[in-house]
């Protein structure tokens, strides 16, 4: 996204009581992102991320100390060359459509442009409609499309590796 004061004002959020904010997650808080990612289709996800990248959460104000509602981060930073790419992006099926994503992808948005990175990628799947006009809405925009499958070695599988 190029238009950092559209990202700074920030989109308000729908259908909510009260302003929820998005905070940086540092390995402690890896139980929450993990049980987060266990009620997800797929997840790449991996703990020793939160302490390599960049990562920012949402979380409910429970008398439990909260659940974990949305997350996301960095599969890489480059601030010398100014780029980032954002990955592991998921909101609680439940609390889905109520501006947790937004929050944490603008959050994770405006801590790299703070760190000088100006370039900053994502790839989300194409039949993911409500992913695609949250990211339009950030201003990101799409580059190209790509095909992500599974690749099997049957040389290798013949051969018992």
């Amino acid at each position: 996204p190029a238009d950092l004061a559209h990202l700074r004002a920030g989109p308000p959020l729908r259908g909510q009581g009260r302003a929820a904010a998005a905070r940086r997650l540092t390995p402690a808080d890896a139980d929450a992102c993990m049980d987060l990612c266990g009620t997800l289709e797929r997840s790449w996800f991996e703990p020793q991320c939160l302490g390599s990248g960049i990562y920012y959460g949402v979380y409910s104000d429970g008398d439990d100390g909260g659940s974990l509602l949305a997350m996301g981060g960095t599969h890489v930073a480059a601030p010398e060359y100014g780029v980032a790419a954002l990955g592991n992006i998921a909101t609680r099926a439940s609390q889905r459509r109520k501006g947790y994503g937004r929050l944490v992808v603008r959050a994770l948005c405006l801590a790299l442009a703070d760190h000088g990175i100006e370039t900053i990628g994502l790839n989300v799947t194409a039949d993911n409609e409500a992913a695609i006009g949250m990211y339009k809405a950030l201003n990101f925009h799409t580059a190209m499309e790509f095909v992500e499958c599974d690749v099997e070695n049957r040389a290798a599988a013949q051969a018992g590796i």
